[in-house]
C-alpha cells in the first residue's frame, strides 16, 4: 500500500490471498522442532538401510581403486 500512496483498494484480492498462503506455508515450515526434523532423516535413514547394502563386484572394470605411484603422460 505504500507504493499507492496508501490505496487500500491498489491491491486486489488475489494477491492478498497468495500473500496469506505463502505466509501459512512460511509459518507451518517454521513450526517443525529441531527434534521432528532429526526424527524425521532417522526414519529416512532407517528405510534406505531395511532395503539393505547393493552388492558391489570388486573385480568388476569399474569399480572404483586407488593407484599409488604411477605417473601417467610425463
Amino acid at each position: 500500500m505504500a507504493i499507492y500512496q496508501g490505496n487500500p483498494l491498489a491491491v486486489n484480492y488475489a494477491q492478498w490471498l497468495r500473500f496469506v498462503q505463502a505466509a501459512l506455508s512460511f509459518v507451518q515450515t517454521r513450526l517443525r522442532s529441531p527434534s521432528d526434523v532429526l526424527i524425521g532423516h532417522a526414519r529416512a535413514n532407517l528405510m534406505e538401510l531395511d532395503e539393505g547394502w547393493p552388492t558391489v563386484e570388486v573385480g568388476a572394470v569399474d569399480f572404483p581403486s586407488l593407484v599409488v605411484g604411477e605417473r601417467t603422460g610425463a
